[in-house]
């Protein structure tokens, strides 16, 4: 029993990351409201009552891609709350994401592709800031807050970015090389923003 359950396990976890690469591809050239469970079954070589055991339909296979994301997601970035020193718990925030972006392509490439969900990255984005930044913005000496979290919302931009250049171009960049160049990209235009907005403070 033990074996068929775990064989059993590895067919639902084998026929739903044919559906989420398959309707990866798909959003390559369309978008999600012009793709149908036929459409998707075909490309995957599934029956469609195989598909309908799984989801409801194809926004049901959407929804479940983002939970599954935004769960996960939430588990990294309250993964390192023990650690004190925050410049530490940054890049360890940084390393463990692309890590688990890495491990999740088929996921990333639904979500990132050209017809991805764009409010779903507002949802991440809010999330970093609600359970990381607003803890860390008393320990970082920032200059106006207000400055900040206009900064905050330009490089969640630009990290979001990095990822889609990641995405197009096949995962080319490891995980780590990945994560070095986002560290500073984000790290250097905090201090460069921070130094500035100080500057005009003495100014006055």
């Amino acid at each position: 029993y033990f074996m068929k359950g775990n064989s059993l396990d590895r067919r639902v976890k084998r026929t739903r990351k044919q559906l989420r690469e398959c309707l990866a591809n798909l959003l390559k050239e369309k978008k999600l409201q012009d793709i149908t469970v036929k459409e998707l079954t075909d490309a995957a070589d599934i029956n469609r009552g195989t598909f309908y055991l799984h989801y409801k339909d194809i926004y049901d296979l959407l929804s479940s891609v983002e939970d599954e994301m935004f769960t996960k997601f939430l588990s990294i970035i309250n993964g390192h709350d023990d650690e004190k020193n925050m410049h530490l718990k940054f890049n360890y925030l940084i390393d463990d994401l692309f890590e688990f972006i890495n491990e999740n392509r088929d996921l990333v490439k639904i979500l990132l592709g050209p017809n991805g969900d764009v409010l779903f990255f507002n949802k991440l984005k809010d999330a970093v800031y609600s359970t990381v930044f607003t803890n860390w913005v008393k320990r970082l000496e920032v200059s106006s807050i207000e400055d900040f979290e206009a900064y905050y919302s330009f490089a969640a931009a630009g990290f979001i970015g990095i990822l889609s250049h990641w995405v197009e171009c096949e995962f080319l960049q490891t995980p780590k090389e990945m994560a070095t160049i986002s560290k500073r990209l984000i790290i250097g235009g905090f201090h460069s923003i921070n130094k500035y907005l100080k500057r005009i403070e003495n100014a006055d």
